[in-house]
């Protein structure tokens, strides 16, 4: 599972970072601790601009998204096309290609789908179902479905057949 971070900055630039830590202030910590061994040891990676605003002003820090690793990077490559965006890259796999999410196909048994009347749509996965079959890494235990708790939330792409 991976995050996707904003930092904002006053001056209105906005950076959007990647990372596996569990909070915001955790992600801006661990940037201001590599902001500070790059600055004493440029002889190993030259400090960025973003760094060097990190050490200069305290910005604030939000979780933006949350999911799989290809999902998380095609979010920051959509967000990323903002004027006031630090971030230069877009995500390229190994081949130079773009990542292309395909969505994993799952009986409707093992299934549940909720939708919100704001649009939002929570795919469930039955727990056993998915730690057999090698859906571990995109299940969130701690959000149970609401009417059948042996079933939890699943932040991947799913096609129920």
């Amino acid at each position: 599972m991976k995050k996707l971070f904003k930092t904002h900055f006053n001056n209105g630039l906005v950076h959007y970072g990647i990372g596996v830590v569990s909070t915001p202030d955790s992600y801006l910590k661990g940037h201001i601790q590599l902001a500070k061994f790059h600055l004493n040891n440029p002889h190993i990676h030259t400090i960025t601009s973003f760094e060097k605003l990190i050490l200069n002003e305290l910005p604030v820090v939000s979780l933006v998204f949350e999911g799989l690793d290809e999902e998380v990077r095609l979010k920051r490559d959509v967000l990323i096309d903002d004027d006031n965006c630090m971030n230069s890259k877009k995500s390229i796999d190994v081949s130079g290609e773009r990542v292309k999410i395909t969505p994993t196909l799952i009986s409707k048994t093992f299934s549940k789908l909720l939708k919100s009347a704001s649009g939002n749509i929570v795919n469930y996965i039955e727990k056993e179902y998915g730690l057999k079959n090698g859906f571990k890494d995109g299940m969130r235990y701690s959000n149970q479905h609401p009417i059948n708790n042996s079933y939890v939330e699943y932040v991947g792409v799913l096609e129920r057949v």
